[in-house]
């Protein structure tokens, strides 16, 4: 997923906690000037 900022990483982490889905792992990168965040879930 694209992110605009670091804080919108949590904000998508927690919406998928509130889902009911158990995240394995997350973590952010940045490409051509963009934030991304990729997630293993369960």
């Amino acid at each position: 997923m694209l992110c605009e900022d670091q804080g919108l990483f949590l904000e998508i982490a927690q919406v998928i906690r509130n889902l009911g889905m158990t995240i394995l792992k997350g973590v952010t990168e940045t490409r051509e000037d963009k934030l991304w965040a990729h997630f293993i879930i369960e």
